[in-house]
């Protein structure tokens, strides 16, 4: 099939070559750039539109609903069995087998197992199968006479999803891009150096391949088949070579080696091919070997669909592709944009996508990052092979070749990612983040020996290794266990319900307390857990009897005891916050209002809830301790408890197979070094209320501003239904952190609301409903207060702060307290106020300018 159909290629012969070229095209004459290469009558191309329109397809019943895919490889394997068919000729000339991984022999597949090649054509082939199996015999039902079994076999079916994908181009069809299969410009090779142009006319009926590089004559012609990204990878499925990713050379389609650049082809008479060099100084190292890999944003992520709005904004998939050459500054955008936080994410800007969002993030992205590359380096198996060896398959077994080949391509490129991961992530933990950390103040003492630790390590089974000191005996790397705690040590939920406490306090709460209207704070496990500490922490013959003695052992190390939960009233009025206050209060409360309910029924069963023991005090203490060691519903016996850090970073899991917690390091730590634990991004309110402690110049801080509406004010009651119709809080954390730059505008329209007038009230109650009644969609009726701030919004918020920064003073003795190495209460207050006045003073300087 070719001239005689109407096709033109007059200074190309096709011709089957020597070696493992199979059939291409032969320049007769030099081919210059504009030229045609080959021009296809649209008539002769092969794709869905055909079929549907060729008979018996035609009008086929049994076809509707099909993918377009399936019905184009079903009317292949029916033309290709077709003794009368238009395009027997071609046919005719088609491979039988292919070189790409789906033909692949079992044994050289194997050579490839844990790639994502491996996992590709193992995908298509289960695919192909399964289609095969649920389409097939509701055709062959059908339509017996079209679908003969004896022709349309799986392998039949492997066979056209092959022939059509090594060798279909994108061809214009009623102004879209449809697979098709062109008849004689298929017998092309490949050669990415080749430009081509493809241009459909549909007013003559032809698809021309335009040359753009000028090809000699009397050499093979290649054509680029512009596939996506041209990687090795995405070859050897589709086509079943690969491009050898060094300068000039190139790997047809069974893993021989070829020139390409550098060298004129000929091929004499008897059709074998000599090469004659010549000088090409200038041709680039180019790279198709690539390794992609996958992020991810999880279903479970709350902040999903505001991630996934940046990344389509961005432009980025989240497939990427590495290469030796660097990690991709798009790999590391999308993973600070997977990692944020939602406080990252309420001041993240976009237009700062390849800079650091915030310390926690980028350890985040690093971190998160080396994980995945071990992850996927660590699926392949061990190459087992030195180069010399694989060179010497490449003539006897050229698909073993290509596969041993692509195999040492994905671990180098794994192993260099994971390296330059590594150095990035050491190069910032150096120069940004360990200057923060090692000025981080030590809440507790150092850590004096003494019978009760001696007998917790022992029972941890860690005497004196890392971990069971408060510094760092060494030097810890990424990735390395810190502390490796027995299963068996870990008080569990499953610990606390076969108990003879939490088999009585289950029967209670089935019974009576899950009948009442009360709604607990705490749900039954962890309020069985609260329960079981009680009880445990004086019980001598108790199996976490070591923990218990060495927890209460010291007051030093009982930092949770200076959570604010234990403060009293004139205690919590040093804080000079309000609303911390009132959190404070309020789960007391809420935990004094859960022990008065549960009291009258745990005291009828006094041989297990002893009065003495289960007052308020103990229950708020076992409260606090469980959360400050709590880890997925379990309570971890870590003593010393640690001090918070957000931007030392730690994994922590169960690790089923060695019977123990693990609790590695993400972030290095130093010899002689405190050891931190990271909390979460908690602000010094939240980690004073629970863990009783204040980090310095904490990023997660923030002030707490109320900006109220007054009753006597004119335009009062109209601020209240614009603040119900807007829904606009009126109360906000204003942030320390360093990624902000400006005011949430959700601050902004709080304010402008608070300091309208009572005619420009008036008059924007009657914007909305007319944006409401023209049915505008409601980002349209918030955005009614947006804009730039004008002068009364700057006046009022200038005021709150001062306001703020009044209440937060402090007198001179509380200088004193500040610059001391008390641990006491007030020392603790003082240095909370200073933290507030830093971010106050912060927002301040900014309205300033």
């Amino acid at each position: 099939m070719g001239r005689s159909v109407g096709g033109q290629f007059p200074k190309i012969s096709i011709v089957q070559f020597s070696d493992n070229w199979g059939i291409g095209g032969l320049s007769l004459q030099q081919i210059n750039e504009g030229e045609d290469l080959v021009v296809v009558p649209l008539n002769i191309i092969i794709n869905h539109f055909t079929a549907k329109n060729t008979d018996p397809f035609k009008g086929l019943s049994c076809l509707e609903g099909l993918d377009d895919l399936w019905i184009t490889y079903l009317f292949i394997i029916y033309e290709k069995n077709n003794p009368l068919s238009f395009w027997k000729p071609y046919f005719d000339i088609l491979p039988t087998h292919f070189s790409t991984p789906l033909y692949w022999p079992k044994h050289i597949l194997e050579e490839i197992q844990g790639t994502n090649l491996y996992d590709q054509a193992n995908k298509i082939t289960d695919s192909l199968r399964d289609i095969f199996e649920k389409v097939l015999p509701a055709l062959i039902e059908k339509a017996p006479s079209v679908f003969k079994p004896e022709i349309f076999t799986l392998d039949s079916f492997i066979w056209a999803f092959s022939v059509f994908w090594s060798r279909c181009f994108a061809i214009n069809v009623n102004g879209e891009l449809i697979a098709s299969l062109t008849p004689i410009a298929d017998s092309m090779n490949h050669n990415p150096n080749c430009k081509v142009h493809y241009l459909t006319d549909e007013k003559s009926g032809l698809f021309h391949f335009v040359n753009l590089t000028k090809q000699p004559a009397g050499q093979q012609v290649f054509v680029d088949y512009k596939t996506p990204s041209q990687t090795n990878e995405k070859l050897l499925l589709h086509y079943g070579f690969i491009i050898e990713s060094t300068p000039n050379s190139h790997s047809d389609k069974r893993g021989s080696k070829r020139k390409f650049e550098g060298e004129e082809r000929e091929v004499g008479d008897e059709g074998k091919e000599r090469a004659t060099d010549t000088d090409n100084e200038d041709q680039k190292l180019i790279d198709f070997d690539a390794c992609w890999v996958q992020l991810q944003i999880m279903s479970n992520d709350p902040l999903q669909n505001e991630k996934r709005e940046i990344i389509s904004k961005l432009g980025l998939d989240l497939r990427q592709d590495l290469k030796r050459s660097g990690l991709p500054l798009s790999l590391i955008s999308l993973s600070r944009v997977s990692l944020l936080n939602s406080e990252e994410l309420q001041f993240f800007n976009i237009q700062n996508v390849q800079n650091p969002v915030t310390p926690r993030n980028e350890l985040l992205v690093f971190s998160t990052l080396q994980n995945l590359l071990r992850e996927r380096l660590n699926k392949i198996s061990p190459l087992g092979f030195v180069d010399s060896e694989i060179e010497s398959v490449r003539e006897t077994d050229g698909l073993r070749y290509m596969a041993l080949k692509y195999k040492k391509s994905q671990q180098e490129i794994l192993s260099l990612s994971v390296e330059k991961v590594q150095d990035s992530f050491n190069q910032y933990w150096k120069t940004v983040v360990h200057p923060q950390v090692i000025s981080t103040p030590q809440f507790y003492p150092p850590l004096k020996h003494s019978p009760q630790l001696s007998n917790y390590l022992k029972w941890i089974e860690n005497p004196l290794q890392i971990g069971s000191v408060d510094v760092s005996p060494r030097d810890i790397f990424s990735g390395e266990t810190i502390q490796a705690i027995p299963l068996s040590c870990l008080i569990t939920n499953n610990d606390t319900a076969t108990s003879e406490l939490g088999k009585a306090f289950k029967q209670i709460w089935d019974e009576k307390l899950s009948q009442l209207p009360h709604k607990f704070y705490s749900s039954f496990e962890d309020i069985l857990m609260h329960l079981y500490i009680l009880s445990e922490h004086r019980n001598h013959s108790s199996r976490f009897s070591p923990f218990f003695e060495v927890l209460f052992s010291s007051d030093e190390h009982m930092l949770w005891k200076n959570s604010c939960l234990f403060w009293n009233e004139s205690e919590l009025e040093e804080l000079g916050d309000s609303r911390l206050i009132e959190e404070t209060n309020e789960l007391k409360g809420c935990l004094k209002e859960d022990l008065d309910v549960l009291f009258p029924f745990l005291s009828k069963h006094s041989p297990v809830f002893q009065s003495e023991i289960f007052s308020f005090e103990n229950y708020l203490m076992a409260f606090v301790i469980f959360e400050n060691l709590r880890f997925s519903g379990n309570l971890v016996p870590l003593y010393p408890p640690r001090t918070h850090h957000p931007f030392v970073l730690r994994s922590q899991q169960l690790d089923t197979e060695k019977r123990c917690f693990n609790v590695k390091a993400i972030t290095p730590i130093l010899k002689g070094e405190q050891i931190f634990s990271d909390f979460g991004p908690l602000p010094n309110s939240q980690l004073l209320l629970i863990y009783g402690q204040i980090l310095p110049n904490n990023p997660f801080d923030a002030v707490n501003l109320e900006f109220p509406l007054f009753e006597d004010d004119p335009a009062s009651k109209y601020k209240i239904k614009l603040q119900e119709k807007l829904n606009i809080p009126l109360d906000f954390q204003i942030k320390f952190d360093s990624c902000s730059q400006k005011l949430p505008t959700s601050v902004l329209n709080a304010i402008k609301l608070v300091t309208l007038s009572k005619k420009d009230a008036v008059k924007l109650l009657k914007e909305i409903r007319d944006l409401k009644s023209s049915s505008q969609k409601s980002e349209d009726v918030q955005k009614v207060l947006e804009g730039k701030m004008d002068v009364n919004t700057v006046e009022f918020l200038t005021s709150a702060l001062l306001s703020a920064l009044e209440s937060l003073q402090l007198a001179e003795e509380d200088e004193l307290h500040l610059n001391s190495d008390s641990l006491e209460r007030k020392r603790l207050a003082v240095m909370y106020k200073s933290e507030q006045q830093k971010i106050v003073k912060k927002k301040k300087k900014k309205k300033k300018k």
